[in-house]
C-alpha cells in the first residue's frame, strides 16, 4: 500500500507551557539565590541577568505572532513564513515525537539548523495529531 503525500498546512502558536516552564525556572532559581549564603553584590548581579533572561522571554512571547508551516510534497520540503528568505527547509535526520510533545529540526539551504519546538498548545489538537503521524508515517 502506499500513502500518497499531500500539502500539509500548520498554525503554530506561542505555547503557554513553554512560557510558564520559562516563570517556573526563573521563580526556582530567584529562590535559589535567595536563599543560598552568597556574597551580596553577586546575589544582585545573577538576580539580575535571571531578570532580565524573563523579560525577554515574556517581550518575545508576547509580541509573536502565530507561523504558518507548510509542507510541499511535490518538492519534499517545508516552508515557514516567519523565514521568508528559506525557501526550503529540509527536514533533518532526526525529530523528537511523543503525545505531548514534537520537536522538529530542519536544515536550510545554507545549513544551519532551524528547531521548533511544539507542545500540544502550540498548534490545535488535530492538527498536532496529523503532524505526530506524519513523523510516523515517515519512518
Amino acid at each position: 500500500m502506499t500513502v500518497e503525500k499531500k500539502r500539509l498546512r500548520f498554525t503554530l502558536k506561542p505555547s503557554r507551557i513553554l512560557f510558564y516552564a520559562n516563570l517556573w525556572l526563573v521563580l526556582l532559581l530567584s529562590a535559589l539565590l535567595i536563599s543560598r549564603p552568597i556574597l551580596f553584590w553577586l546575589k544582585l548581579v545573577t538576580m539580575c541577568v535571571v531578570t532580565g533572561f524573563f523579560i525577554s522571554v515574556a517581550k518575545a512571547w508576547i509580541q509573536v505572532e502565530p507561523e504558518k508551516l507548510l509542507f510541499s510534497p511535490e518538492a519534499d520540503c517545508w516552508r515557514l513564513n516567519s523565514q521568508p528568505e528559506q525557501d526550503r527547509l529540509v527536514l533533518r535526520e532526526y525529530q523528537f515525537v511523543i503525545s505531548s510533545l514534537i520537536i522538529i529540526y530542519f536544515k536550510t539551504p545554507s545549513g544551519r539548523t532551524v528547531r521548533r519546538t511544539l507542545p500540544r498548545d502550540a498548534l490545535s489538537e488535530a492538527e498536532h495529531h496529523q503532524l505526530r503521524i506524519f513523523w510516523w508515517l515517515e519512518d
